[in-house]
């Protein structure tokens, strides 16, 4: 049987954007999620809310 590898896939800023955002200003980064040591726990995550006022910050 064939092991399946986790994959973390995460948007990264790549350029600061003067302006309104654009899709060249983010990169799609993707690359395999360690496995857990001793005492240690992989979540997940399934909803993120980045609010105005911390990105005003």
């Amino acid at each position: 049987m064939k092991q399946q590898t986790n994959r973390n896939r995460r948007w990264v800023l790549a350029s600061r954007p003067h302006g309104a955002p654009q899709m060249d200003n983010f990169r799609l980064e993707e690359d395999d999620v360690a496995t857990p040591g001793e005492g240690q726990v992989l979540l997940r995550t399934v909803f993120l809310s980045l609010d105005l006022i911390c990105v005003a910050a």
